[in-house]
Parts: structure tokens; C-alpha cells; sequence
């Protein structure tokens, strides 16, 4: 049986997830946007196939974390929200003169709910979990 910790971490994992893709959209729709609005078609599919590719390896590690209680990954999506965490609170002044308050207020958001998940993950019973789930099963193999 999964531990509640587990199940939080999905939670604030999965909506921190939900809040990189609504500010993606709304730093791409700003004035200050990397894209400008004249900007042809190509630079717009290359800032999105980019986006997808970050979505595409923080779902595949959260599903090797949550699902399959891989501890590898797990300290490896510690490393990848820490870093995201160190990135996005260094750059917090240029994301508010940048792109405004709403992508500000997303970025607040997602910090937090990035920082609730890694708690999640650092519980002593995420901890358990994931040193039970690399365990055999204990059969009695007595003659």
C-alpha cells in the first residue's frame, strides 16, 4: 500500500506540473515574450517541442517514482525540483520586470508546490516505501 506521503507527493507534483504548462502559455502570449509576436512559425514549435520534452522527463520520472518506487529516480527528481527550485528563486526580480505579476504569481505558485513535493518525497514513510519496494518478498526459503 502506497503512504500518504506518496499520494501528497502526486498531488503537489502533478499541479506544480499543471502551473509550468498555464505559465508556458502565458509567457508565451506576453509582450515580453522569448517569441515575439512576429515570429515565425518555427521559433514557436521549437519553444513548445522544448516545453514538452521538460514535461515528457518530469512525467516519466514521477512515474518511476510514484508508481513504480524507483529510489534512483527519486533522488534524481530531488536533484532536477532543486535545481528548478535554486533557477527559478534566482530569477524571480527578472521574471517579475520580464513577463509581469500573473507569470510571477505562477512562478511563486509552482515553487511552492514543487518544494511541498519534495517534503513529500524526504518523509520517513516515502523513505520506508521506497526501501521496501527494492526488497524481495520475505518467503521462508527454511527447509
Amino acid at each position: 500500500m502506497r503512504p500518504k506521503a506518496i499520494d501528497w507527493f502526486d498531488r503537489f507534483y502533478l499541479a506544480s506540473l499543471g502551473v509550468v504548462i498555464f505559465n508556458g502559455i502565458a509567457t508565451l502570449t506576453s509582450s515580453g515574450s522569448p517569441v515575439g509576436a512576429d515570429a515565425g512559425a518555427a521559433k514557436w514549435v521549437g519553444v513548445i517541442i522544448g516545453l514538452m520534452l521538460g514535461l515528457g522527463l518530469q512525467g516519466m520520472l514521477w512515474f518511476l517514482v510514484s508508481r513504480k518506487a524507483n529510489n534512483v529516480a527519486r533522488w534524481v527528481l530531488v536533484a532536477v525540483i532543486g535545481l528548478i527550485l535554486v533557477s527559478n528563486i534566482l530569477t524571480l526580480p527578472a521574471t517579475f520586470a520580464q513577463r509581469g505579476t500573473l507569470v510571477l504569481a505562477g512562478t511563486l505558485v509552482q515553487c511552492l508546490l514543487q518544494a511541498a513535493a519534495l517534503v513529500m518525497l524526504l518523509l520517513p514513510d516515502a523513505n520506508l516505501w521506497f526501501t521496501h519496494a527494492r526488497q524481495p518478498d520475505n518467503q521462508d526459503t527454511s527447509p
